[in-house]
């Protein structure tokens, strides 16, 4: 069933009451940083962005059946600080309490980007990863880690300029918008496909300012860094430093959730089913090069 459908289902279905009232909107949905608040220090090569919101449907698992699905040395971590403890996980399955863990597929939108000092309008990008726990190899001066199997950009001067430094990145694009009372938010990148979140946002409080590593697996010999010999597999990462922003979660957990336009769930043209709905928004941020171990090699990459 097609993903508009399915929010037209939920929209008839909170005018039954069958789902309850609306949820109030936030007094300044998808808001940009306010003038003068806190933002990232700049810190050699970056994209600078501003009026930023991070939104995406994360799957719910519970930890222990998780825990086979990353390959050495990635371990999935609990997801409980940002998607809360639901009763009901992904596909149906109940929380047996002892963590979650989870894919979130992440749109990334932000008002105004700049790069080299000069300033664009509209900055869309997202990633398809898992959080994990510090890797061995993580110098440990960032916050929240993802392996990532996908990272895009609409922007294809940033794509590249990661990808010159030794990143793997797509195109793609993303959006984040009020459809009535729910929040859609949408990543369509070229490797990926395209993800779909709906829910009934609800003010979950401030966060604090944090970095989240996006980890990725690639081919040493496939960049200009002639790192190592044909297949050898090296982590590199990208940064996405977050200033202060605010939190939105879907009641209980539950948002609808899809991916579409892909061969990943057969015989369905797609999957669909429920996950958690999350969104930081409200503020500014940086994206910068990552750690770039050395004398390391993995011994497999991850692809969702």
């Amino acid at each position: 069933m097609a993903a508009r459908t399915w929010v037209s289902l939920a929209l008839a279905l909170l005018a039954s009451g069958c789902l309850g009232s609306p949820a109030p909107q936030p007094t300044t949905p998808l808001a940009g940083t306010e003038d003068g608040a806190s933002a990232p220090a700049a810190t050699g090569f970056e994209v600078a962005l501003r009026g930023c919101t991070l939104a995406g449907g994360h799957t719910l698992y519970n930890l222990v059946t998780f825990e086979s699905y990353l390959p050495d040395p990635w371990v999935a971590a609990d997801v409980r600080d940002d998607v809360g403890d639901p009763l009901l996980l992904t596909m149906g399955n109940p929380n047996l309490g002892h963590g979650i863990a989870g894919i979130f597929h992440a749109a990334l939108v932000c008002d105004t980007w700049s790069l080299g000092g000069e300033e664009h309008q509209a900055f869309r990008a997202g990633f398809l990863g898992v959080r994990v726990e510090q890797p061995a190899f993580d110098p440990g001066d960032g916050d929240h880690g993802y392996i990532v199997a996908v990272l895009g950009f609409d922007a294809p001067e940033v794509r590249e300029a990661f990808v010159a430094r030794g990143l793997h990145a797509s195109e793609g694009t993303a959006s984040v918008a009020y459809e009535g009372p729910l929040l859609h938010a949408m990543l369509d990148t070229a490797e990926h496909g395209v993800d779909d979140a709906y829910w009934l946002p609800e003010d979950a409080g401030a966060v604090p300012q944090r970095v989240v590593r996006l980890w990725m697996v690639v081919d040493a010999s496939g960049h200009a860094h002639g790192e190592g010999p044909q297949g050898t597999l090296v982590p590199r990462s990208l940064d996405l430093v977050m200033g202060p922003s605010v939190k939105f979660l879907a009641p209980q957990g539950q948002a609808y959730y899809s991916h579409t336009r892909t061969h990943d769930h057969e015989p369905l043209p797609g999957g669909y089913g429920n996950a958690a709905g999350l969104a930081f928004t409200g503020f500014d941020a940086v994206l910068r090069v990552g750690p770039a171990p050395t004398g390391v090699a993995l011994p497999a990459e991850w692809h969702h």
